[in-house]
């Protein structure tokens, strides 16, 4: 034995003794001396593969195999080592190797084996499709051989081996369907569930070979075997692929849907010649055949109604009832839908159609129909096969739906019939139901024509007979009806032929339907023949209700016409009115119900049970019913009226507006309409849009009803007038509110002529007694005709006391005594009225003539004020008589007797809160009378509850601001409330707000607090116009506003009223001098001073008046010239005011006031020693103090004024009171002229740190410290913060545009637009500030003027940044523009001025003051504009002799304004410079220096004209002797003096100069620049470079200085 075979035979022996790792040494000394030793290769595989060494065991199988590739023990091993570590892949390919070699060596048992592993393999892999396609390898479609190689072993049968293929194909089709569904449905953007559903489908079912694979199954199978079981397997293969087809056929294209459902019917029909009987089977043979309803085969019919599935075999059933083939009878319910499968829908829907045909339930018939023929386009879009018979017979039974719906739907009817006729022109049904739609469109020659044609085609059609007699006897022609209607009975009884003889015999007329032989016969023959003809019944109801009157019989024939056939419209509507009439509501409504089941859209039906509900109260229901009808007819108007009043009833009044808006649109001149329009308009107290529908509705009446009155519509106005003029009084609208009464009065007058009921006498009593209660004073408007016309006709109705004598001398009491007798006179007609319900409304009518009695009495005096006044208890006591529960009588009753007897009063009021505690009105006036009785803590209880009722109850804050001001307590928050509650509505409210608001207002001097008490008292002074005290305090509160005119008005008023009307005497007098004083004072203020004198010798007459009267007198004498009598009047004043301090304090004051306008020096000193005697009386006097200190500036007495202001220093700030602002102001003036600026401004910061939240101390502040101080923030923010708080606040226009202005030129001082070069801060536009000033007050010139300065300056900024000019040509123009603006506003200003001084305007000192403001700013103006014009004339040459005009203006006009003259001289000097003219500019600027201005102009003249010495000095003597407010204003004459040095060649007088200035001015740009460059002169380059770094880029200062430089460095 060779050494390999025994190395094999041990490698063997190990192997069986499981020693693989001896196996494998043996194996590897085999290999080493032959590497193709096979059966080596294939134990070192098996050794390695139980060394689970996997891939060194497949490396060696593998070697095994390519070396014997036809020896399968390699292969087997592989196969097995693959198994092992579960590579199925390599085990695939393994045993496809070994399947095709024993294939080969036709070992069958093998080749089989190894074939069912490999479609376990696949199947457990879950790959069917390759299980598939091995088991197809083993039929006889396989070409490779494995059937005949496994022929000798138990190979399954062809068939059994297809139904596994096919089981294997099913299996794949619906995991692959699963497993798309769930990858696909989580992808962004995926389609719904549905769709993706359907595409997967579509995809799975068109890629499938089941389709074949069941052909083939069929194919190997012998449907005519008599082998049952056989035969099942068949019809169960068939179905599956029937259903599989089924599927398809959707997805197929449609040029192929054809086909396929041929081949799907051929299956059916195959498995139903084999007893298959699925519901699939009958539903494809059924839907196959083109047949009309009646047509389907009856055999299949009868099969399917023994069908096991529920659903076909009930729809068969029916269907054999409906024909008549079966048993029993069928109802539209008793047919399934079918709806979820489409070959059963159809033929569903189509009979159900037809069986709601038949019960007459045309709404049920067109859906069901309609979706027929959904179902049947369905089912030819998925077939692909036409059923033209079968679109026929649902088109025309779909036309028979359409027609019994109604007129509504006779169109589409008319188009499905002719869409019939079009495809088949002599269809018999289609021109009968076409002559049928054109009769019952009212087309009866066109119905004739069909009809005609029908009978040419069929002479013997009864039908069309019928029809045509029918359509004959609607034209009119009743002997031709009756023609052809006896002819279509004779030829076939009908029922329906029969009633329309009958009925053809009806229309004829009386003769006939009393013939019982006629009519009655021919319609009991019809009910014979057929007892379910509704239309017969009804017509023998009409017969016994109109011919035999027996409404019973008649009411039991509609009875049996509406049962037969709930949707008969002439039984249901002659049923219904029948039952309404016998108030068998119920019963009617019952009837409706089931007629609107069968027939939804007949319209009237609704509107009956609309009506029906809104008597009902139904209102929800009659809504209901009244939208259905407008969903049919929106033009039914009497529906769109109904729906409003239902609406109405329910509350929702938008609503009901809306539909009586759209009846309205219809039927615009229906009063009714308008009437319920107004009714809601008045429910929603819209009053005034119900006054207009009223008065549209009452128009409407007498156009169409003349002479006829609409009484509810005349009450309804009257009612809505008197109420929208309460709304009108609320609203202060008193004009409206008196003209809105007079229309109610006058409108029940002219009705209570004609109608005489009690009610409107009530209207006529109402209407008069809101004059008094609303609008007294516009009584008088009332024309007397009026009054007696309405006197005379209560006269004439009811005899009254009244009636006889004349009317009151006032209208007011003329009106009352109207209402008093209109309300006699409505008890008088009230009483003559027979119910019940009377009494109320006599109470009610005795508590309005006890208010008409009490009115009355307010206006009487004496004796007959008294009876007026019992009068009214006695109609309390009445009312309360007749009704004791109702708490106005009884509150009333408290009224007359608030001033009669306080003790009834009270129990009145308690009985009122006793029966209803939750009225505050009762708990207020309880408070009230113990105001007056002076039972504080009764009163604060009783308005505390008024309030805890009703806490917006504004009498109950009135009460408590009143109990308030009686404990000496702040009232005015209560009575500021009270006015915001209630004000609108009570004229005390509003006079006892007014006045504590005044009051107030004096005490802190609040300036918008006068124009609300304006406003308020105006309102109540036109409601009093009588009223003295009023008056007075309205012009007093005007006085405080600056009006004037309107103050003397109002008290010349009030001392008339004082006059005329009867007023105690001690009440007179002191009112009328007190008036006297106030009208002289103002006419004073107005430099009205002779009406002024008059006043006050008025005052002075009416008694020995007061020190302040003769005050007056002497301040008023003095401004008038008249010293010695004024100093006379003065001096009475002493002598009252000696025993009281203050009032003498304030005595001398004043004197020294009147000594101090005289001016002498005798004069001063004489007020002088006036003002210290103050001072001596009281040390801390402040006003003595101030007005000293600045008698002490104006005088130059420094010691006057320094030990003035240290006594001023040592007030205290209480002491100092409301004089503090003034006080600090004039300290700070004072440290200013010395020289302390922080110490000024520390005063004026004091008084803002005392009111912070007044703008003008922030302005004054802001305006001291851009003047003084300029450099830095603290001016801007300061004006900033006056302009905020004058927003916020309550200044006026006037105050508020000049603390906008304040802002823009804090803003321009400061260096805007330069601000940012200047403060690295960002550049603001004080332009923005002023034009809000402007835009705030427009009239005042000073602000112009402050806009022309402005601009100024940005012409200065253009000049440094724009070389070409062109900048500065056009801010020259706007300066020009500007300045000529500010001439003229300036100029009408003092037009004004003069006018008012004319005509002695309002305002006499102030207007003085204006003047002189409004002179300094045209002054400043024409400056300015000749300023304009020099800088505009460089482009404009004709500018240039303009501007002297403009300056000599300045100093021919304003000589007291000296100081201006030096600036109209500098702008003179500049344009005689700019003409050329140097001798005249250096003339102008010379006579400048007298008025401290022109040092730099004459300076730079100098220069120019090369006298640099007389240059050197002049700017030496500004730094000298020129005046500023601050050091800094001498840095512009010290850069000069700089500059001037470096062009002589003096650099110490550069560097000195320049030094200094920035000295004093640190920041200045412009001195940095020449800092650098007199550092360049000196030599020092690096320091000037570093110099002009720190400069701006932007600055032009630097761009010129590195000019200068560079031209110095290249030696130019």
């Amino acid at each position: 034995m060779s050494v390999v075979k025994r190395l094999l035979k041990s490698a063997r022996e190990d192997i069986a003794r499981k020693d693989y790792q001896s196996a494998k040494e043996y194996c590897e000394q085999i290999l080493e001396s032959d590497d193709q030793n096979y059966n080596a290769l294939v134990f070192l595989g098996l050794a390695e593969q139980n060394l689970e060494n996997v891939d060194a065991s497949e490396k060696a199988y593998t070697r095994a195999v390519k070396l014997a590739p036809a020896n399968p023990l390699a292969l087997q091993g592989l196969a097995n080592l693959y198994a092992e570590s579960n590579n199925d892949d390599g085990r695939e390919k393994a045993w496809e190797r070994l399947r095709w070699l024993y294939k080969d060596s036709q070992d069958s048992a093998k080749c089989l084996e190894i074939s069912n592993k490999l479609i376990d393999l696949h199947i457990n892999a879950k790959q069917p499709l390759k299980a598939v396609t091995v088991i197809k390898s083993l039929t006889d479609d396989g070409t490779e051989g494995y059937r005949d190689a496994c022929a000798g072993a138990d190979l399954p049968s062809p068939t059994a081996l297809w139904q596994r293929i096919a089981a294997l194909q099913e299996q794949h089709n619906q995991e692959t369907q699963t497993k798309e569904l769930e990858a696909r449905r989580r992808r962004l953007g995926a389609d719904p569930v549905d769709i993706l559903r359907e595409k997967i489908q579509k995809e799975v079912l068109l890629g499938s070979e089941l389709g074949e694979t069941y052909e083939r199954i069929m194919e190997l199978m012998d449907p005519i075997t008599k082998d049952q079981t056989a035969l099942e397997e068949y019809k169960v293969v068939a179905q599956k692929q029937l259903e599989f087809l089924d599927l398809q056929l959707p997805h197929v294209e449609q040029e192929e849907k054809k086909t396929l459902f041929a081949k799907m019917v051929a299956l059916a029909q195959s498995l139903y010649s084999h007893g298959g009987r699925g519901s699939r089977v009958f539903g494809i043979l059924l839907n196959h055949v083109d047949v009309p309803l009646a047509g389907y085969d009856i055999v299949q019919m009868e099969e399917m109604s023994a069908s096991p599935d529920s659903l076909v075999a009930g729809l068969a059933t029916s269907y054999l009832r409906w024909i008549g083939k079966s048993e029993g009878r069928v109802a539209p319910v008793d047919v399934e839908p079918c709806a979820g499968w489409i070959y059963t829908s159809f033929l569903s829907r189509r009979l159900q159609g037809e069986l709601y045909l038949a019960s007459g339930d045309s709404t049920s018939a067109q859906t069901r129909l309609q979706q027929a023929t959904t179902a049947l386009q369905d089912l030819v879009a998925r077939t692909g096969v036409e059923l033209p018979k079968a679109v026929l017979s649902l088109n025309l039974s779909l036309a028979r739906a359409y027609r019994l719906g109604g007129p509504k739907f006779l169109p589409e009817a008319l188009t499905l019939c002719k869409r019939v006729l079009l495809a088949d022109p002599a269809n018999p049904d289609g021109l009968l139901s076409l002559g049928c739609i054109f009769g019952d469109m009212q087309k009866f020659d066109e119905a004739m024509r069909c009809l005609e044609k029908l009978l040419q085609i069929d002479p013997a059609n009864h039908a069309a007979k019928g029809e045509l007699g029918w359509v004959v006897l609607q034209q009119g022609d009743g002997e031709r009806a009756v023609g052809l209607l006896e002819e279509a009975v004779e030829q076939q009884e009908t029922p329906t032929a029969l009633y329309r003889l009958g009925k053809a015999f009806w229309d004829r007329g009386e003769t006939f339907r009393i013939d019982k032989s006629k009519c009655y016969s021919f319609w009991l023959r019809a009910a014979k023949l057929d007892p379910n003809h509704a239309p017969v019944f009804a017509a023998l109801g009409d017969y016994y209700l109109h011919v035999e009157n027996d409404r019973i019989r008649a009411r039991g024939c509609y009875t049996r016409a509406s049962t037969i056939d709930p949707g008969n419209d002439e039984a249901v509507r002659a049923l219904s009115r029948l039952l309404l009439e016998d108030g068998g509501q119920l019963s009617a409504q019952g009837f409706l119900t089931k007629f609107l089941e069968r027939k939804p859209r007949a319209a009237w039906a609704w509107r009956q049970m609309g009506f029906i509900s809104t008597a009902n109260h139904d209102t929800l229901a009659a809504i209901s019913h009244f939208q259905a009808v407008l969903r049919i007819n929106v033009k039914d108007t009497r529906c769109w009226e109904g729906l409003g009043e239902a609406y109405f009833a329910e509350g929702k009044y938008a609503a009901a507006l809306k539909a009586y808006g759209r009846a309205i649109e219809q039927e615009p001149d229906c009063a009714s309409l308008h009437y319920q329009v107004a009714l809601l308009k008045q429910k929603l107290s819209a009053f005034g849009e119900s006054i207009d529908y009223f008065r549209r509705a009452i128009a409407i009446l007498e156009v169409s009803h003349p002479g006829r009155a609409h009484l509810p519509a005349i009450q309804g106005l009257c009612t809505s007038l008197l109420s929208d003029a309460k709304r009108a009084f609320e609203e202060t609208a008193y004009g409206e509110c008196a003209a809105l009464l007079a229309e109610a009065l006058e409108r029940s007058l002219v009705s209570l002529k004609t109608t005489r009921i009690h009610s409107l006498a009530k209207l006529l009593g109402d209407a008069c007694l809101a004059y008094r209660r609303l609008v007294p004073a516009y009584a008088d408007r009332i024309a007397p005709d009026t009054l007696r016309n309405a006197k005379d006709v209560l006269g004439t109705i009811v005899s009254l006391p009244d009636a006889a004598g004349d009317l009151p001398a006032t209208n007011l009491d003329a009106v009352l005594q109207i209402a008093a007798m209109a309300y006699r006179v409505a008890l008088s007609l009230c009483t003559q009225v027979k119910s019940d319900d009377v009494g109320a409304a006599i109470a009610g009518y005795w508590h309005d003539l006890g208010f008409a009695t009490f009115y009355r009495a307010s206006c009487a005096k004496g004796d007959v004020a008294k009876k007026f006044s019992e009068t009214a208890i006695a109609c309390a006591r009445m009312a309360i008589e007749k009704d004791p529960f109702n708490e106005t009588y009884w509150q009333g009753l408290a009224l007359y007797n608030l001033k009669v007897n306080p003790r009834i009063c009270q129990h009145a009021l308690i009985k009122a809160i006793e029966i209803n505690p939750s009225r505050a009105v009762f708990w207020s006036n309880l408070g009230y009378l113990y105001l007056i009785e002076k039972d504080s803590e009764l009163a604060v209880l009783a308005f505390a509850r008024a309030l805890f009722v009703d806490p917006e109850w504004g009498l109950g804050w009135l009460g408590q601001g009143l109990l308030a001001a009686r404990t000496g307590k702040d009232a005015l928050d209560s009575l500021e409330q009270a006015y915001d509650l209630g004000g609108h509505v009570s004229l005390e409210i509003s006079l006892q707000y007014a006045t504590a608001l005044h009051q107030h207002s004096v005490e802190r001097s609040a300036k918008a607090e006068h124009a609300s008490v304006s406003m308020i008292l105006s309102k109540v002074a036109e409601q009093r116009p009588t009223d003295h005290a009023v008056l007075n305090l309205f012009a007093l509160s005007l006085e405080r506003e600056g009006q004037y005119v309107a103050s003397v008005t109002a008290l010349t008023q009030a001392l008339s009223s004082l006059a005329t009307y009867d007023v105690a005497e001690n009440i007179a007098r002191s009112d009328g001098r007190g008036m006297s004083e106030n009208l002289g004072r103002i006419l004073c203020s107005m430099g009205r001073f002779a009406a002024s004198a008059e006043a006050f010798e008025q005052a002075v007459g009416s008694g020995a008046g007061d020190a302040y009267t003769h005050v007056s007198r002497g301040l008023l004498l003095s401004l008038a010239g008249d010293v010695q009598t004024g100093l006379a009047s003065f001096q009475q004043a002493l002598e009252l005011a000696q025993e009281d301090t203050t009032l003498l304090n304030d005595v001398t004051f004043a004197l020294s006031q009147v000594l101090y306008s005289l001016g002498s020096e005798q004069h001063l000193d004489l007020a002088k020693e006036q003002l210290l005697t103050c001072v001596t009386r009281t040390p801390n006097h402040v006003r003595a103090l101030m007005a000293l200190c600045a008698l002490g500036l104006v005088r130059g007495d420094g010691d006057l004024a320094q030990n003035a202001a240290a006594r001023l220093l040592r007030v205290s700030p209480e002491e100092m009171g409301v004089h503090d602002e003034s006080a600090d102001h004039l300290l700070s003036s004072l440290f200013a002229i010395q020289g302390n600026v922080p110490a000024a401004k520390g005063f004026l910061s004091k008084a803002i740190h005392h009111a912070p939240w007044k703008a003008d101390r922030w302005q004054k502040l802001a305006k001291f410290v851009y003047r003084r101080v300029p450099t830095g923030t603290t001016a801007l923010v300061t004006a900033e913060a006056a302009t905020l708080i004058s927003v916020a606040g309550v200044e006026s226009t006037e105050h508020r545009a000049d603390a906008q202005v304040t802002l823009g030129l804090a803003d321009l001082v400061l260096g805007a637009p330069l601000a940012r070069r200047w403060n690295n801060r960002p550049s603001r536009k004080p332009r923005r500030s002023i034009q809000k000033a402007l835009r705030t007050c427009p009239s005042d010139p000073a602000t112009w003027m402050a806009l022309g300065v402005q601009v100024r300056s940005d012409v200065a900024l253009a000049e440094g940044e724009n070389a070409d000019g062109c900048c500065e040509k056009a801010q020259s123009e706007i300066v020009v523009r500007v300045g000529k603006l500010t001439v003229a506003v300036a100029e009408s200003a003092l037009a004004s001025c003069a006018a008012a001084k004319s005509s002695q305007s309002p305002g006499g000192l102030l207007l003085m003051k204006a003047e002189q403001k409004h002179a300094a700013v045209l002054a400043w103006a024409n400056i300015l504009l000749a300023e304009g014009l020099i800088r505009f004339s460089c482009h404009d040459p004709d500018a240039i002799p303009q501007a002297p005009l403009f300056t000599n203006s300045v100093m021919t006009n304003l000589n007291h304004l000296g100081p201006l003259h030096g600036h109209a001289l500098v702008a003179h000097g500049r344009g005689s410079q700019t003409t050329g003219d140097v001798a005249a500019a250096v003339l102008g600027f010379r006579a400048a220096l007298e008025f401290d201005t022109g040092y730099e102009d004459l300076a730079a003249i100098y220069g120019l004209l090369g006298l640099n010495p007389a240059a050197d000095a002049t700017l030496r003597h500004a730094l000298a002797v020129k005046r500023v407010v601050h050091p800094a204003e001498k840095a512009p004459l010290l850069f000069r003096l700089a500059l001037l040095g470096l062009e002589t060649g003096d650099t110490a007088l550069a560097n000195e100069a320049v030094n200094e200035g920035l000295r004093l001015v640190p920041s200045c740009a412009a001195g940095r620049c020449l800092l650098a460059l007199c550092q360049s002169v000196n030599g020092d380059q690096v320091k000037a470079d570093k110099t002009l770094k720190a400069v701006d880029d932007d600055d032009p200062a630097k761009a010129w200085t590195l000019l200068l430089l560079n031209e110095r460095q290249s030696g130019l």
